[in-house]
């Protein structure tokens, strides 16, 4: 598993690193790989760690998600009190058999979810491809 550290204060940036150092199974990614050119690409990060002052900041997240869709960020506070994980998840629901109608009905129904903070979760299949 492929682990980018970026934007952390020394001492904790030294603690999660020497945590990280000693899994066999992780390796640490030496300087920011570029953003997104295909999905695929073997030095994309698994996970991207970073510390920010208001982890409920979504700017940041979602611009990491934006270059590496893939990767779970992980966003700790520079407090070392909390931290917060994002990631994308492929959502699929199954609409059967399909009429005009249907479509126009589940066009809305996607956009109700969206307007009244529903989640992926409430009512389809979570694909992964993980």
């Amino acid at each position: 598993m492929r682990i980018l550290i970026t934007d952390m204060p020394a001492i904790m940036r030294s603690i999660i690193e020497d945590a990280i150092v000693a899994q066999p199974d992780m390796q640490l990614v030496v300087g920011c790989p570029p953003p997104i050119r295909h999905v695929d690409e073997p030095e994309l990060p698994d996970v991207v760690i970073a510390g920010m002052e208001n982890v409920e900041d979504l700017a940041v997240p979602e611009a990491m998600l934006a270059c590496w869709p893939r990767s779970r960020i992980f966003m700790i506070a520079v407090s070392g009190r909390r931290a917060v994980m994002h990631e994308l998840r492929p959502f699929r629901t199954e609409l059967g058999e399909l009429s005009p109608a249907a479509l126009l009905a589940a066009i809305r129904s996607e956009r109700h979810r969206s307007q009244s903070g529903q989640t992926a979760g409430d009512g389809g299949t979570e694909v992964s491809g993980r």
